[in-house]
């Protein structure tokens, strides 16, 4: 729930995370609210839950959530072990990333 408290009072979020990509050699992954609200809900546990999940459910509880214009930037990753180091592949993904930060933030 800290993610839905941090972000409900805002008109405007961008979050940046690592992502498993979808298709091969996608580097950089940009959704939006509406494509967020597209996925449909998991029924796993709460502690494994997503962004979209997440989004989900503050629109349920909080319905001025609905307005916040949500963009997560996602650079794909391989290894999401912890205490890994970034790899070569993400690390070169990073100047497009703050690009589609800029574009987001400015937009």
């Amino acid at each position: 729930m800290t993610l839905l408290e941090r972000i409900k009072d805002y008109k405007k979020v961008v979050l940046v995370d690592c992502v498993i990509p979808r298709l091969p050699g996608e580097r950089l992954i940009v959704l939006h609210t509406d494509d967020l609200l597209s996925f449909p809900p998991t029924h796993s546990s709460a502690h494994s839950w997503g962004i979209a999940e997440a989004l989900h459910l503050g629109h349920m509880l909080v319905p001025e959530m609905k307005t916040i214009q949500l963009t997560l930037i996602g650079i794909a990753g391989k290894d999401f072990s912890i205490g890994e180091k970034i790899s070569h592949e993400v690390q070169n993904s990073l100047p497009g990333a703050v690009e589609l930060i800029q574009k987001a933030v400015i937009s």
